[in-house]
């Protein structure tokens, strides 16, 4: 399930930050400001993994600084955040 997660996410990533289909941008542990994710960005990613995950962010996880790299973005995404 991870990998299927990490390929959407990198998907929506991607489409977020306009690097196109570069899917290895950054590794699992690295911070995802390599791959160009800043704080409006972030909202942006958030408000599309909500539909792709059905999940919802509240307003404390809308915070960048809660997901440093994409192995905790998909640690929420399997314990589904705060389901809907």
């Amino acid at each position: 399930m991870s990998e299927e997660i990490e390929k959407k996410l990198w998907k929506i990533i991607s489409e977020v930050v306009g690097s196109g289909d570069s899917p290895n941008i950054v590794g699992l542990e690295d911070d995802l400001s390599k791959a160009g994710l800043d704080s409006i960005n972030f909202i942006k990613m958030a408000v599309l993994l909500e539909t792709e995950f059905d999940i919802e962010f509240d307003g404390e996880n809308l915070d960048i600084h809660k997901f440093k790299n994409l192995q905790s973005l998909i640690t929420c995404i399997e314990d589904k955040c705060n389901q809907i």
